[in-house]
């Protein structure tokens, strides 16, 4: 069940959404700063959705980048969805 309930989390939510949009890879340090957390606050979601097979990320340097799976795509389509409806 807790899995569940991590998905709907605000930031978590904010992050797909952001990620989702525009194109190409997105930093991981940059998203931080857009969501409104720290930086070891974002690497641990980025890597539960990693985890889940929701992101994708790739190193280059020392910064992290990410992208969403198809997983992830679908994920973000429906929660656009839902935000729609809300709205």
């Amino acid at each position: 069940m807790e899995a569940k309930q991590n998905i709907i989390n605000k930031n978590y939510a904010k992050l797909l959404f952001i990620i989702g949009h525009g194109t190409g890879k997105k930093y991981v340090s940059a998203l931080a700063k857009k969501v409104g957390i720290v930086y070891t606050h974002m690497f641990k979601i980025v890597s539960m959705f990693e985890k889940r097979g929701v992101i994708e990320t790739e190193k280059i340097g020392r910064k992290r980048t990410c992208k969403l799976t198809e997983k992830g795509k679908i994920i973000s389509e429906k929660l656009e969805e839902i935000r729609n409806l809300i709205d």
